[in-house]
C-alpha cells in the first residue's frame, strides 16, 4: 500500500493494477507494439541465456532442483521450488513490463508516497 505523510491518499496494489490495466487496454496499437517488442526482446534474452546455461549437479536445464525419490513417510516442507540462483530469469509479458513502468512512474510522480 502506498501512503503519504502529507495527505490521506492511499494507493494499494489492487487499485494500481486496476488503473494500469485500464490504461493498457486503452493503449493505441503503435504504443502496444512497442511493449510487445520489449516482450519479444526479453524472450530472446531468456532463450539465449537458457541455451548457454549449464546447470550444476542436482538441477535440471531450467534451474529447478531435481527432486530426490520420496521417502516412505513424507515430511511437510515450507516454501516453493528450490531454484539455482544462477539460472536465467524467466521472460516477462508486455503487460507486466508496462505495469512495472507505471509503478515506477507513479512512485516518481508522488515522492511523498511510501510502499507498505
Amino acid at each position: 500500500m502506498y501512503t503519504s505523510n502529507t495527505n490521506t491518499h492511499t494507493q494499494n496494489f489492487g487499485k494500481l493494477a486496476q488503473l494500469t490495466s485500464v490504461k493498457y487496454a486503452e493503449m493505441d496499437d503503435l504504443e502496444r507494439d512497442e511493449w510487445n517488442q520489449r516482450e519479444e526482446a526479453d524472450k530472446a534474452r531468456y532463450l539465449h541465456e537458457l541455451s548457454e546455461y549449464i546447470p550444476p549437479p542436482g538441477f535440471d536445464k531450467n534451474g529447478d532442483a531435481i527432486k530426490p525419490p520420496k521417502p516412505k513417510k513424507p515430511k511437510k516442507t515450507k516454501g516453493g521450488k528450490i531454484r539455482d540462483p544462477n539460472a536465467p530469469k524467466k521472460c516477462v509479458s508486455a503487460y507486466l513490463m508496462y505495469q512495472n513502468a507505471m509503478r515506477s512512474s507513479f512512485q516518481s510522480e508522488n515522492p511523498g508516497m511510501v510502499s507498505k
